[in-house]
């Protein structure tokens, strides 16, 4: 019956808790490869924004040199008929920006005026040379057709420069930018053209690295590549790898190529550290659910345990207090109806009559002192006594009782004991139950020894049976409330469970402690172990053994 409402009980947690957090479980474990794909794609998509916005501002810079330089010769109309004025212009346009180190304007065929920047080891105000020039003008011949279809789309107001990769002189590598003079005319053979000459890295430097330091995404790092050596020439910070996540070429300067990737971390590593971390949290949740489940159903079992404990023991009680009511009841009837003639089986009747009761009144105060100690009501009154004044009482007490049920006790009490702290009640209580116990489980044998003695600073009562004998794995078990051992023989002795439980509540209060010796078949000894007092009347707990 137990086991079947627990199996209920296991059922009902499985199905409302533990069934649909697995079911989470499980569906996340199957989302997982998804939720992967979806961070990755997230941020695949705002690293190829993050490049977008910074090709987008190298795009703009280029539109603003080039409404610039047309704007200056827009103004005026015969600007570029006038060698010296578009000299003039171009100088004060290539010194204006630190990335631009050279020019030229193309008024017409093989007709160019040109201005170089002069560095420390450059003439101020130099001009390009004609083998420049030359090769110039044959790529603008070459690519007459694209260099148009450019001037068209740059009077629509979309302005997109022919790109050159310039031969590199030392460790400076150029691009030109050609590009035609917007709104200057609407002639359809080649119009007036621009060139400009980059100086990639401080281009990169100054345009593109600026622009990753002000977007201050400090969980990247950026970088640009030149495609033709596949080298890093530029990274916001010190890279152990050249290993990036995205890489978009650059509109302005297509042999360039932005670059950007997670700092610390690749976007593989960080998305599966991601999956790492939230399988080690559902693992840890599902740990934390399956110990809380556990301990839930072990303390509804518990329960339930100790509830049919308590229904058996208002069984047994009730049986125990039957038989010796009905034995008093009996006895009485038949003195009273003058039934019995005999004296001597008179003094039998009141005799039995005298121990029934006596027994009765053992199990009531034990019932009276476990619903006190629960209660945290009991109290005891110590003060120092001679246990082995106790103990011959006790025997003389009980003695018609023990002889009645056919039991012989052997005693060997110690003279000259030290005077021990206790409750007298209390022990009394505690020695009956424990020869009670002796005489439940003594399985036909019939002896019962009592030993009394000094042993290592301490004074020990024991009480010996040649019964059924306990085995190990129970021993520690005895003496909790209502649990009696799992034993057919034992189940069909009566008793309320509640004997050991007081003697032990009872060895605590006195400071002292109570353990048992038992082996199954041989029979169990218990001994009650009392700390002695010193000479100024106070517990000695120096010498004692425990």
């Amino acid at each position: 019956m137990k086991k079947s409402r627990l199996f209920k009980i296991i059922i009902a947690f499985f199905l409302a808790i533990l069934l649909p957090v697995l079911s989470v479980t499980i569906f996340e474990v199957i989302q997982q490869d998804k939720k992967e794909a979806l961070l990755e794609s997230i941020y695949e998509r705002q690293l190829d924004t993050i490049l977008f916005a910074v090709n987008q501002n190298c795009w703009d810079n280029f539109n603003s040199w080039v409404t610039e330089l047309s704007s200056q010769f827009s103004k005026e109309k015969n600007a570029l008929t006038q060698p010296q004025k578009i000299k003039s212009k171009l100088k004060n346009f290539v010194r204006s920006y630190s990335p631009i180190h050279s020019g030229f304007i193309r008024t017409g065929l093989s007709t160019y005026t040109t201005y170089i920047q002069g560095g420390k080891d450059q003439i101020p105000d130099a001009a390009l040379d004609e083998s420049s020039l030359k090769e110039i003008e044959g790529v603008i011949m070459e690519d007459r057709i694209a260099i148009l279809k450019m001037a068209d789309r740059a009077r629509q107001g979309y302005v997109n420069p022919h790109v050159l990769r310039w031969p590199q002189e030392g460790d400076t590598q150029t691009t030109l930018l050609l590009f035609p003079l917007v709104n200057i005319e609407n002639a359809k053979t080649i119009p007036t053209l621009a060139g400009i000459f980059i100086d990639d890295l401080t281009f990169i430097r100054e345009i593109v690295g600026r622009k990753f330091n002000s977007m201050q995404e400090s969980s990247f790092i950026f970088g640009v590549r030149d495609v033709a050596t596949a080298k890093i020439i530029y990274t916001t910070e010190e890279v152990n790898s050249d290993i990036f996540e995205r890489s978009e070429a650059m509109w302005i300067i297509p042999s360039l190529q932005l670059e950007i990737k997670l700092a610390g971390t690749t976007l593989e590593e960080f998305s599966q550290s991601q999956t790492q971390s939230n399988f080690l949290v559902l693992t840890i949740i599902n740990f934390i659910l399956l110990v809380s489940i556990f301990y839930i159903i072990r303390y509804v079992y518990l329960e339930m345990l100790l509830a049919q404990k308590e229904k058996d023991f208002v069984a047994n009680v009730s049986h125990e207090l039957r038989t010796p009511l009905a034995l008093i009841r009996m006895f009485a009837e038949l003195m009273e109806m003058g039934r019995v003639r005999s004296e001597e089986k008179k003094q039998h009747y009141y005799r039995t009559i005298m121990a029934e009761s006596t027994r009765l009144t053992q199990l009531i105060n034990n019932i009276l002192d476990f619903s006190k100690i629960e209660s945290k009501r009991k109290t005891y009154n110590l003060k120092p006594s001679n246990i082995r004044l106790i103990v011959n009482d006790i025997m003389d007490f009980y003695q018609y009782h023990i002889q009645q049920k056919g039991f012989k006790i052997n005693s060997s009490l110690e003279l000259n004991l030290p005077l021990v702290q206790l409750d007298s009640e209390a022990v009394r209580q505690a020695v009956v139950n424990l020869i009670d116990n002796a005489i439940k489980y003594s399985n036909g044998n019939k002896s019962i020894h009592i030993t009394l003695k000094r042993m290592n600073g301490t004074v020990v009562l024991s009480v010996q049976d040649f019964g059924l004998g306990i085995p190990v794995k129970e021993q520690k078990k005895i003496f909790k409330k209502f649990y009696r051992v799992e034993n057919s023989l034992i189940h069909t002795t009566k008793g309320s469970g509640l004997g050991l439980t007081l003697v032990k509540n009872i060895m605590v209060q006195h400071k002292g402690q109570i353990t048992v010796k038992s082996k199954v078949g041989e029979g169990s000894t218990f001994s009650l172990v009392f700390p002695v007092m010193d000479k100024n009347g106070e517990i000695d707990g120096s010498n004692s053994d425990r």
